[in-house]
């Protein structure tokens, strides 16, 4: 077989405010840049981003910083204000870089303000991930003022103008594709599914070979305490898991956000859904750098990902590399990675007692 003729590639991501770029955009970004450049091309991560400090990087592939001069914080949607310069310099920096292709998320429209398909060098790929309409759906969320209206209207409209004019388009899911364009009200027949990457280092997790349950197990949830996520579904469901096991320990990994009914703290609902007894079998872990993930896996029992709705769910095929087992619900795109009783169980959504005994 011939090899392919190597491209130059760009990689972007964003960092907005309270959103990391090695969550899972980050990590697709890093994984997918690092091995195509294995494959032959010349990658670059694009990361757009006021910030000109050093970032974690997983992989030798170089980041450029991108960011309009006098940049102080990135505007979330990038439509906004002085936002559409980050998406021409986004360009401007493709061309610099003489790319063949830059990819880039819907989400926050990064691409929506590149010049148009007659007038650009380079080729555009716009990846769906997880548009901002179905996390504000999911998350239950409720503008509070008009200038929330607008803004979410605003962020629509660029993440659908993104869309309508990509040159190529891939998702990580099929759930997603049609998830994404139903709230979009669009038609696309050239979406292609690509299932997101998982870093090499979640390979490299010690695996314990021997058939047995501990008197102690740990129970692990990684992923940002997001009412999406489904979090207080488990702390809900770990009450039946201790009558069980009365050694159990349930961590939680990752960061708090305001998706609380009435728009209040996760961490601190999550608190209050259990008595002081069982709350001391709960570790709240809060966010984690990439590199320390693996060993937390390493040390659970099984790993559970209750969401809501997902597209993908990254961590959920992080667990599985490192070879723990995993349990999440039958909605949305897990189920189409995982079979019940093959390579994972699934259980019944926001159902608590169900997880609690698939647990």
């Amino acid at each position: 077989m011939n090899k392919p003729t190597p491209l130059r590639i760009g990689f972007a991501t964003a960092e907005y405010p309270g959103w990391t770029p090695y969550g899972g955009i980050g990590v697709y970004v890093q994984t997918m840049a690092a091995g195509m450049a294995q494959l032959g091309h010349q990658t670059f991560v694009l990361l757009c981003s006021p910030e000109q400090s050093a970032r974690e990087e997983t992989s030798n592939v170089p980041v450029v910083i991108v960011a309009p001069r006098g940049t102080i914080r990135l505007p979330f949607p990038i439509g906004r204000g002085s936002g559409m310069m980050v998406s021409r310099c986004l360009a401007a920096t493709a061309r610099e870089l003489h790319l063949d292709i830059l990819e880039a998320p819907e989400f926050g429209g990064l691409t929506a303000f590149v010049p148009a398909k007659d007038s650009r060098p380079f080729k555009v790929v716009v990846r769906l991930h997880m548009c901002y309409s179905l996390v504000r759906s999911l998350n239950n969320s409720r503008p509070t003022s008009l200038k929330e209206v607008a803004t979410n209207f605003l962020i629509d409209r660029i993440e659908r103008r993104a869309i309508i004019h990509a040159d190529a388009m891939t998702s990580i899911s099929t759930r997603t594709t049609v998830e994404t364009l139903r709230v979009h009200g669009l038609s696309r027949d050239d979406i292609v599914t690509i299932p997101n990457p998982v870093s090499p280092a979640f390979f490299d997790v010690p695996l314990d070979t021997t058939a047995r349950i501990r008197p102690d197990p740990t129970v692990l949830f990684v992923g940002r305490l997001e009412w999406r996520k489904g979090p207080d579904i488990l702390v809900r469901a770990f009450p039946e898991v201790l009558k069980r096991f009365p050694k159990a320990r349930l961590r939680l990994v990752g960061s708090d956000t305001p998706t609380a009914p009435g728009d209040n703290s996760m961490l601190n609902h999550l608190r209050s859904l259990v008595t002081g007894e069982v709350l001391s079998h709960i570790e709240f872990l809060g966010a984690r750098p990439a590199g320390e993930l693996p060993q937390i896996y390493g040390e659970a029992d099984v790993c559970i990902f209750p969401s809501r709705w997902e597209g993908f769910g990254i961590v959920c095929a992080e667990a599985m590399a490192s070879g723990r087992p995993v349990i999440v619900p039958r909605n949305s795109g897990f189920a189409e990675h995982i079979t019940d009783h093959g390579n994972g169980l699934l259980s019944e959504g926001a159902e608590s007692g169900d997880l609690a005994k698939s647990i």
